[in-house]
């Protein structure tokens, strides 16, 4: 797809990059022409979430607990970490900015 800007972009090849990361369980990528920029949408591994989280913060979260996983979420750190992981896959995929 082509975004605003001419930007071409293959949607799957970012979905099926991203999806080998393991903290993701399943990914929606959308684009939309009249935008400069691509949409994400990201179900999360909650056993790995949980760690991550607890490796960030070492607040012990079980993995079934969907309320307090996404209470933690919330913390900027907790993000960070989340989005490093990504920015990580996205390096090891080869994926330009």
């Amino acid at each position: 797809m082509k975004l605003s800007q001419g930007e071409y972009v293959a949607l799957e090849k970012i979905e099926n990059s991203y999806a080998t990361s393991p903290i993701i369980q399943q990914l929606y990528v959308h684009g939309d022409s009249l935008h400069n920029h691509l949409l994400g949408i990201l179900v999360p591994e909650f056993p790995v979430l949980a760690e991550m989280i607890y490796e960030t913060t070492r607040v012990r979260i079980n993995p079934e607990d969907v309320k307090k996983l996404q209470e933690a979420c919330a913390d900027p750190k907790v993000q960070r970490a989340i989005q490093q992981a990504l920015d990580a896959q996205a390096k090891k995929s080869q994926l330009r900015g």
